[in-house]
């Protein structure tokens, strides 16, 4: 369990972000936050990391802003992976789809529409 509490300056004011995190299980962990403040709201996000694939979801319901967001990485490879992504909210919908390759430690090159 972890958790954490921090303020921070805001272009409107003080904001407040309180989060709290979550092993759910051997592979897969939860996170729950709030914000207070000007851009005030709630995020849920569920992460779930295998050997060769990893997920993340993410939904994201406040004052000024709506949304989820849903990420798939896929190694299929040594140095290669396979990449999607899709975003819903009140700004619309975004979809991605790539591919990326390791070059060198802490290098990736990334190709995505």
């Amino acid at each position: 369990i972890n958790a954490a509490l921090t303020a921070q300056w805001e272009g409107g004011g003080v904001g407040l972000a309180l989060t709290h995190a979550r092993q759910l299980t051997a592979h897969m962990t939860g996170e729950l936050g709030y914000v207070l403040g000007p851009n005030s709201g709630v995020s849920l996000s569920f992460a779930h990391r295998g050997l060769r694939t990893s997920v993340l979801a993410d939904l994201k319901v406040g004052v000024q802003a709506l949304g989820v967001t849903c990420v798939a990485v896929r190694q299929v490879g040594e140095k290669h992976h396979v990449r999607c992504a899709a975003k819903l909210g009140t700004m619309g919908i975004e979809v991605e789809g790539g591919a990326g390759r390791r070059l060198g430690e802490g290098t990736v090159g990334y190709l995505g529409v």
